[in-house]
């Protein structure tokens, strides 16, 4: 089958390979004819060299499709249902983290799309614990973004609680950025998105979603704007999605005193902050990683209740073959979201 495969460590390395194995499953997994798989940030620290990745392996783990074959030790799934698949693929499931419902902070956690094989081919195969059904009226265009928000779910609902009526600074605007506004909109709050000029369709993006100001840090006021809306207070929860220190510097900028400073994006390296601020203005400083169970299903729940719009992310969608325009529509800053169809 073709697969967009990682040949080596570092940078560079993304082959299109026309004869992969097609996987084997076991008896507790299941084969997944892909849909549609997105192309990811992650995935672009992993082709820049960034982020570490055991080669070669196919890339992708923001994906849909259809049950292609079941493991014999499975029977509540059919062939042909519709389905998403979360990481992470392998844990230990006897640690604290594994028994508590935190799979992420597994220390023998194994990911999908880096580590193991993912969904930038034709078929995929995961454990069943990880795979959840697509509700009949979600497309399977807005099923591959499932991953994406189950992001900003586990952070807006899970990690921190917004509640009606907060204030929430959303400082990045790419797909996890605007996911994250769409979540805390869907949970009442007012919600600014700030980005920079190069992010001029995202922020359009997040007007389109519901945000109630968009800023464009090179050209627009963003401490006067949060303060006519906070009252000069700041806001009660700045969500970092950009992993940039300018963007923490942000964030840290405009919460309120005893305000709430969620990270989602991650850094590509160590830099200093006046943590000192953290003390004296008594922020709580939460960390997101990843998603549980849970996630996926509240997620599937918004989608299926039309809480959350993901269509305006799709901007562009390519046949894996053609996967260098996709990553170039994401560098040139045309695109939010690129899907891939394998072939």
């Amino acid at each position: 089958m073709k697969a967009l495969v990682k040949r080596h460590e570092g940078a560079g390395g993304l082959e299109l390979v026309d004869d992969w194995p097609k996987p084997t499953i076991n008896r507790d997994e299941v084969l997944i004819e892909v849909a549609f798989a997105g192309i990811c940030g992650t995935d672009l620290h992993i082709l820049k060299g960034h982020w570490p990745c055991r080669t070669p392996v196919i890339l992708g783990h923001e994906f849909c499709g259809h049950v292609a074959a079941i493991g014999d030790d499975l029977v509540d799934l059919s062939i042909g249902d519709r389905v998403v698949a979360g990481n992470p693929a392998q844990t230990c499931g006897v640690c604290r983290h594994c028994r508590v419902g935190n799979p992420f902070m597994c220390k023998q956690r194994i990911s999908l799309g880096f580590m193991i094989d993912g969904a930038f081919s034709r078929y995929v195969k995961v454990r069943r614990h990880a795979v959840h059904r697509i509700p009949p009226d979600v497309s399977m265009e807005e099923a591959a973004l499932c991953e994406p928000m189950a992001a900003a779910v586990r952070a807006l609902t899970e990690r921190t609680t917004v509640n009606a009526g907060d204030r929430v600074l959303v400082s990045g605007a790419g797909p996890i950025g605007l996911l994250c506004a769409a979540v805390a909109k869907a949970q009442g709050a007012a919600v600014i998105v700030c980005g920079l000029g190069a992010d001029r369709r995202r922020l359009e993006c997040a007007r389109e979603l519901g945000a109630d100001a968009v800023i464009n840090l090179e050209r627009d006021d963003l401490r006067q704007t949060i303060s006519s809306f906070t009252n000069d207070e700041g806001v009660d929860i700045a969500v970092e999605c950009a992993g940039a220190p300018s963007s923490l510097a942000v964030c840290l900028d405009h919460v309120r005193k005893g305000g709430t400073l969620l990270q989602v994006g991650i850094y590509s390296s160590p830099f200093t902050v006046d943590f000192s601020r953290i003390v004296m203005h008594e922020l709580q400083v939460i960390g997101v990683y990843g998603h549980a169970w849970g996630t996926w299903e509240r997620t599937l729940i918004l989608m299926h209740n039309k809480m959350v719009n993901v269509k305006p992310l799709i901007t562009h969608k390519f046949p894996i073959t053609r996967w260098n325009e996709g990553l170039d529509a994401i560098f040139r800053g045309e695109a939010i979201k690129v899907l891939l169809e394998p072939v």
